[in-house]
């Protein structure tokens, strides 16, 4: 059975908290509702300097940084949950493990959310700058692999600049999702997958508009 087209979104942060794990956790209920409840923001003169400071210059997380575009700044969801919820850093430690040195760009599951109603399911993804250069721009098409699928969908392209990147350094990250159809009787396959199980294919990828490979030289 094939999954169908993989697209790449631009979401909310409240998304990833919403969804369940991909490491190993299994949800006896199919058409159970993953809800999360968070207090609305405040105005950004209550900030505190720390918080000001995180949210222009991103929360550090042993050797790594996670980053929110000027997008996520935008939505008062976003800037609450990156500043009062730690799911994101323990899922970066709970990764960085898989983090490949030898490549210059590493995308890493650490969640999964499959919807009954829409039959489709959700990665939580880290990008993470693992080249030696500050990214500004972001090219390739990217295909998740599944290892227990034998076909998982056709590659997409994805295109990161501006408002929904950020000047990426070393060691830098950001948080995405992908999402694509899959019947619900696919449910079971999917949810045999780990996160370290889910890999993605990268190809025709270009840093800043120069095209490279993949592997730090």
């Amino acid at each position: 059975m094939k999954i169908k087209k993989v697209n790449i979104w631009i979401t909310s942060l409240l998304l990833m908290v919403m969804s369940m794990s991909a490491c190993g956790k299994q949800n006896n209920r199919e058409s159970e509702k993953y809800e999360t409840t968070i207090t609305s923001s405040d105005e950004s003169s209550s900030l505190t300097e720390n918080q000001k400071n995180v949210i222009e210059n991103g929360y550090q997380v042993g050797d790594y940084t996670i980053y929110l575009t000027e997008e996520n700044k935008q939505s008062p969801q976003d800037v609450n949950m990156f500043l009062e919820n730690e799911f994101f850093e323990k899922n970066l430690l709970e990764v960085k493990e898989s983090i490949n040195k030898d490549l210059k760009i590493n995308i890493l599951t650490y969640s999964m959310h499959y919807s009954p109603e829409e039959q489709r399911y959700t990665l939580g993804v880290f990008f993470i700058n693992t080249s030696q250069d500050t990214m500004e721009e972001l090219a390739m098409t990217v295909r998740p692999i599944f290892k227990n699928v034998p076909q998982t969908g056709d590659a997409t392209p994805i295109h990161l600049e501006g408002d929904n990147f950020v000047e990426l350094p070393p060691n830098g990250t950001i948080i995405r999702s992908f999402s694509a159809d899959a019947p619900i009787e696919f449910l079971d396959q999917l949810k045999q997958n780990k996160g370290e199980d889910i890999t993605f294919e990268i190809k025709d990828l270009e840093i800043n508009g120069e095209k490279v490979n993949n592997s730090n030289e």
